[in-house]
């Protein structure tokens, strides 16, 4: 990429939460620290196998139509596997930051202190959770409407592999996979500069 797509504003953001999440320790890694490296090596190991897709030749045999929904729901495996991880990564900064997220269990609400309680909150949530605190140059991981409309199988093939929307459309789903890849690059390099993904590690290995 010639110009960042994150700037040096959003990365002090990221470096002020990662220092205030320190300070929580209790709150942010007490019952967090396994699964969050869990949940990292995961996503790492699955987006890996995802990544080169378009360098696979049997994809490539594929006809035009199957071939696009391989595609398709790559990248919705790329969203909801690094992609939300990314995205729980910062809420639980947030969170040990002291920012207050709610889910509802019975008809109570209940405070999010766990990974396995944002995992309860759904996607739209964490967005906008993110967008309101100012940290948008994360939740701009997933296009929000696309992900929705395979999620929903909301879109139409036709026989030459064209996928459409139900506007009609046109979605170049490869440009897709490759603004995703271009944002959570972008945003691993952020994280590793502040060595919060090596800390996950290491906090992981003690539990």
């Amino acid at each position: 990429m010639n110009e960042s797509l994150i700037t040096s504003e959003e990365k002090n953001k990221l470096a002020i939460l990662f220092s205030g999440g320190l300070i929580n320790l209790d709150i942010l890694w007490g019952d967090n620290g396994k699964a969050l490296s869990d949940a990292w090596k995961k996503a790492q190991e699955t987006s890996e196998a995802l990544k080169d897709m378009k360098s696979v030749s049997a994809l490539h045999d594929l006809l035009p139509v199957p071939r696009a929904y391989a595609k398709l729901f790559a990248y919705l495996g790329l969203i909801e596997g690094l992609g939300v991880t990314l995205i729980d990564i910062t809420l639980l900064l947030l969170i040990a930051n002291g920012k207050d997220m709610h889910f509802r269990k019975g008809g109570g609400v209940m405070h999010v202190s766990r990974l396995k309680d944002v995992h309860k909150l759904n996607l739209s949530y964490k967005l906008e959770f993110l967008d309101a605190h100012k940290l948008g140059f994360v939740s701009k991981i997933v296009n929000r409407n696309l992900r929705n409309m395979i999620a929903h199988l909301g879109f139409t093939i036709t026989e030459d592999g064209t996928i459409r929307g139900s506007d009609n459309k046109e979605i170049n789903v490869d440009t897709e996979i490759e603004a995703f890849w271009n944002r959570v690059e972008e945003i691993i390099a952020t994280f590793d500069e502040r060595g919060l993904l090596r800390f996950i590690e290491q906090e992981g290995r003690k539990a």
